[in-house]
């Protein structure tokens, strides 16, 4: 069984993901603010009621833009972007701080979770 067939890590997994999109995003948002008639957006919340990607029963989808990609890459933005209210600047800024710090507890997590699997499969 793979580590990611475990269905917590998969969601884990599916959290880092859209926060590693909405980190793009809100930066996009950060270097346009001053823009005129720039209209911020943000990714829609994730749902794992298995109609989004990474839910239950989604799968982020990988493929490979150039034969000479190391990785596969995800699609420009495998989640669903929605307008906002303008902000300002601070705005923006804080929901960058607040998705960095999400993204370090999800990761955080993930890493327990991949641990505890370890020690109950007897590895180091």
């Amino acid at each position: 069984m793979a580590m990611n067939d475990v269905s917590l890590l998969g969601m884990l997994k599916a959290r880092m993901h859209w926060q590693h999109a909405r980190q793009d995003v809100l930066s996009q948002n950060v270097a346009n603010i001053d823009t005129p008639d720039f209209q911020p957006t943000d990714l829609k919340p994730l749902s794992f009621d298995g109609d989004s990607p990474g839910g239950p029963g989604g799968v982020l989808r990988m493929i490979e833009t150039d034969p000479r990609d190391l990785q596969p890459s995800t699609s420009a933005m495998p989640f669903a972007q929605m307008p906002i209210d303008g902000g300002s600047l601070e705005d923006e800024l804080m929901q960058v701080s607040d998705n960095a710090t999400n993204f370090r507890l999800v990761s955080s997590l993930y890493s327990a979770g991949l641990g505890l699997i370890r020690s109950a499969a007897g590895g180091s």
